[in-house]
Order: structure tokens, then sequence, then C-alpha cells
């Protein structure tokens, strides 16, 4: 039998669709690419809110806060000290009407009323008739370190004027150099803490809640500060200076140091004069406040005071501060004054302190 032949069935071709490999492969590079814009559309920020939003913000000031060595818990600070009046208005500004009131003396019977401007002149006649001036009085101008300008201008005055320094003031070694060129009494503004704590002492403050070891250490830091210093008064202290236990402490420092020290009495009950004095320490208490309104005739008022003070009493220890007015009322009024009284350090009313 002859083979069987089959006979070939032509296939029919499929037809080809439309859609190729290559095809696909363009929908995923699409679909991949939508994808990608999709991200960056959804992290990407415009410049300008990028700059908006990256824009500097003014810098915060933050107040100067004391840690001690041995990790003391430092007060509350509320206020900074940016404006230099707002500095010195302090509690013992305040203070001063009621501490002249508990000192009988410090006001004159004849005239409870600080002495006019216009009688001035009259006082200024009155003891031009005696040969000898009356009385010793000692200026003392705090709170030197802040304002160069109006400091300049006392430091460089011809009249024995005794400047306290706070320390760590800006100008504070530039300006004491100054005054140990002029020939200036230098003395060491110790910070302390006061009863307001919306009052802020400053860095280098004293607190009541210090060990003595603390209190050495912030002391002998601050005296470091003003290497030629020679006595020392408190700045602020309204509660420190009440407190007897830590005026104790912070004086024998005070005293293995040779110092002598003005009680700025910022408190009627200030303790800090009779504990110094206890102790064996030259000391003096402040007599009034030259600016605590910061008027100028009212500075002129209570410079010619503090001169009567002085007359009475023997000696007046006048405390004042840096503000222009009473810069201009001191330069103006100091040459009148040393004709009627003795213008002093503080430290040549010392001779008696103890009596």
């Amino acid at each position: 039998m002859g083979k069987r032949v089959r006979k070939k069935i032509p296939r029919k071709r499929k037809k080809k669709s439309g859609v190729t490999p290559f095809t696909y492969l363009s929908f995923f590079f699409l679909f991949l690419i939508a994808f990608v814009f999709l991200l960056l559309s959804f992290f990407y920020k415009s410049p300008q809110k990028e700059h908006t939003e990256n824009k500097k913000k003014p810098p915060v000031i933050y107040e100067e806060k004391y840690i001690s060595p041995e990790s003391v818990t430092p007060q509350k600070k509320d206020k900074p000290l940016q404006n230099q009046k707002e500095h010195h208005k302090l509690e013992e500004h305040h203070a001063s009407a009621s501490s002249h009131q508990k000192e009988p003396v410090s006001t004159p019977k004849d005239n409870t009323n600080n002495p006019p401007v216009n009688q001035n002149n009259l006082i200024l006649a009155e003891n031009e008739k005696k040969s000898d001036k009356k009385g010793f009085l000692a200026i003392i101008i705090d709170d030197i370190g802040f304002n160069r300008h109006t400091e300049k201008m006392i430091i460089n005055t011809a009249f024995p004027i005794t400047l306290a320094f706070l320390p760590y003031g800006t100008f504070t070694r530039e300006e004491m150099l100054d005054a140990k060129n002029n020939k200036k009494e230098i003395m060491l503004h110790q910070p302390m803490q006061p009863i307001d704590k919306n009052y802020n002492p400053g860095h280098g403050a004293l607190y009541l809640s210090m060990t003595p070891v603390e209190i050495e250490y912030v002391f002998n830091n601050n005296l470091k500060e003003i290497i030629y210093a020679k006595g020392v008064n408190n700045h602020m202290g309204s509660a420190f200076t009440k407190n007897k236990a830590q005026m104790e402490v912070f004086l024998e420092f005070v005293r293995e140091k040779g110092l002598f020290f003005v009680d700025s009495f910022t408190h009627p009950d200030s303790v800090a004069y009779e504990t110094a004095i206890y102790l064996g320490i030259p000391a003096l208490k402040r007599d009034i406040f030259l600016d605590s309104s910061i008027n100028k005739e009212e500075i002129r008022k209570n410079l010619y005071l503090a001169v009567k003070i002085a007359q009475k009493k023997g000696k007046a220890v006048a405390i004042g501060h840096p503000y222009p007015e009473t810069i201009e009322v001191l330069l103006h009024e100091l040459p009148d004054i040393d004709r009627i009284t003795n213008l002093v350090f503080a430290s040549g009313l010392l001779g008696d302190s103890n009596n």
C-alpha cells in the first residue's frame, strides 16, 4: 500500500492586535513617572513658602541664671535688664521714704520737706560766712558698668566720688581702670536677693538658699572682676540683708578680705550695718537716696538735704545712680557743695563708724 498523504490544511494566522510589549512598557513608564511626580508634589515646598518658613525669627533674650557649684536651683527671673532705668528702678528706691521715717535725725525738725531749689543759694550764703566747712559727705554712685557715656563724666570729675561697680557689667573692667587712673574709690556693688521676685538682682547675686560654700564662691568670683575694690555695698538685697544668719556668713568673708562695708539700707528692717559692726568690720549706712525720683529738681533737693544731714550729724552717706539727670545735677552742684561741706570718699567716714 502506498503511504497515506496528509493534506496540509493551511492554518489561519491570528490577526496581530495593536497592543505590543512596547506598548505595555510605555504604559509602565508613564505610570512610574506619574507616581514620581505625585511624590514630588507631596513633599516639595514652593520657594516662597520655604523662604517664609525659614525666615529668621528675632532672637529671644534669656535671663542669665547663676548655677552654683553645688547645683543650687536658680531663682526665677522675670524681668530682663535691657533698659538701664528699669534696671535701676529697684525696690530700694521705694524703701527710701520709710527708711528716713525710721531715722528722725535724717530729717531736720525745722523743715520736714526737702529744701526747695530756691533756698539753695540761701544755704550757700549762710555757710560761706563760716570760715570752716561743716560735716563730711560721701557720695556713692551705684550700678557702674553699663552706661559708658554717662559714667565717664562722673569718673572724670575732680571731686572725691566713690564708685560701686556691678560685677560682669558691659563696661565694668574698662571703667574700673579709668576710675583707678582718675584716683576714684572703687567698691564692689554686690547683688543680693530682693523681697520682690519680679526684680532680678543680676549675675553674681547672693540668695538666701545658698550655703556658706556657695556664698564664698560667688563673692570671690565677683571680687576677681572688681580687683581694685576697697569696700562692698549691697545691690537690692531687701530680703538678704534682713537675714542675720546669712549676713554673718557673707560679712565674715568681707572681713577676711579686709574690706569695709556700706549698708545701702534698701529695707527698714535691714540688719546688715549692725551685723558688720558686731563682727568688727568698718561699716557705714546709707542716709539718703539722691534719685528715688528721677527728676532733676528732686535730685537737687535730696543733695542739699544730704548736706544738712552731714552738717547736723557730722557725716552723711548719699547714694545715687548713673542716670543722666543725676550726673547732670552733681556736676553742676558739686562745686557749690564743696564750699559748704567736706566731700570725701566713703572710706573717709570710717574713722568713728563704730561709735
